[in-house]
């Protein structure tokens, strides 16, 4: 089973239509604003136990401007951030999904999914650590981008961790980004 996982979205609208008859699954809409990709609507079925391991955790470690990478004229600018997913549980987990939520400074909200990490699906064993680094192209100069990873364990759990927010702003252009109610 699987089951859609969310950050939670405190000054936005959340819709739950629970219309089970013949298998149909529920529906999770979540309102993010005005424009033709605001509405996001993920299908899930009946509820798998997710857990948050507090051992299980993300950390920023490192945030970049590169001003010099040849972006798409309506994303002028690219932050490259690194990453490490730290197992402290008592058995391997693998990450088998993500999901980025970026606020853009004029509170514009882009919520991105996928499988694995940058591609791969990372076993990462007790006690080690899984480090990558990716990038975010803005058309804004200033964003905060937060997050999760979903995987299982070794046991057959489904697990959840959480990508702390990290704010990405042009250098020299510091501007305050209202995200999620924080």
């Amino acid at each position: 089973m699987q089951r859609f996982f969310a950050l939670k979205f405190p000054d936005r609208k959340l819709e739950i239509s629970n219309n089970r008859k013949n298998g149909t699954p529920i529906f999770l809409s979540c309102v993010l604003g005005e424009s033709p990709m605001s509405r996001y609507v993920h299908a899930v079925n009946q509820p798998a136990e997710i857990t948050e391991p507090p051992a299980l955790r993300v950390t920023v470690d490192r945030i970049l401007y590169q001003p010099e990478v040849d972006t798409p004229p309506d994303r002028p600018h690219c932050f490259v951030y690194f990453i490490s997913i730290h197992n402290g549980t008592e058995v391997p987990v693998t990450i088998k999904g993500r999901k980025w939520v970026v606020t853009n400074e004029r509170g514009e909200v882009t919520v991105v999914e996928g499988g694995g990490v940058v591609g791969e699906y990372p076993t990462i064993e007790p006690q080690e650590k899984f480090s990558y680094n990716s990038y975010h192209l803005l058309d804004t100069r200033s964003a905060v981008a937060e997050g999760s990873y979903l995987g299982v364990d070794s046991l057959g759990r489904r697990v959840l961790t959480r990508i702390p927010p990290f704010k990405m702003s042009v250098p020299g252009e510091e501007k305050e980004i209202s995200f999620g109610g924080k």
